[in-house]
């Protein structure tokens, strides 16, 4: 690794966000470790959206897969006896029609919830 184009990377970063960090990592080695603002290691950072694509594409693989056992497909409901057994007795109605797609896309709660609120987002 050429250690002028990583510094070259890092003033990139710094460029153009005010908290930012690169670390590179090459064959399981740190290579390159650096932060700014109020980045650093022990951050808290918003992963979600990086698991969220990970998730989706893990249900694509399991809707290929296991078809006979997923009929419905992305329209499947989640909160019932067979799928979510310690979640089905819940005390909020409206988590039953909550759907594999809903939750892939994190609108099941928004949709749920704005519907007992009559919101024009349940629509």
């Amino acid at each position: 690794m050429d250690p002028v184009k990583l510094d070259q990377a890092w003033e990139q970063c710094q460029r153009t966000t005010q908290h930012s960090g690169l670390v590179v990592v090459r064959a399981r080695v740190l290579v390159y470790e650096k932060y700014a603002g109020r980045a650093c290691r022990d951050a808290q950072s918003r992963h979600g959206l990086l698991r969220q694509g990970v998730d989706q594409h893990r249900v694509r693989i399991l809707l290929k897969e296991k078809k006979d056992q997923l009929p419905d497909g992305l329209d499947t409901k989640v909160f019932t006896e067979k799928y979510l057994p310690e979640a089905f007795r819940s005390t909020i109605p409206a988590r039953a029609e909550i759907t594999l797609g809903q939750l892939l896309c994190m609108s099941g709660a928004i949709t749920a919830r704005a519907r007992r609120r009559g919101s024009r987002w349940a629509r």
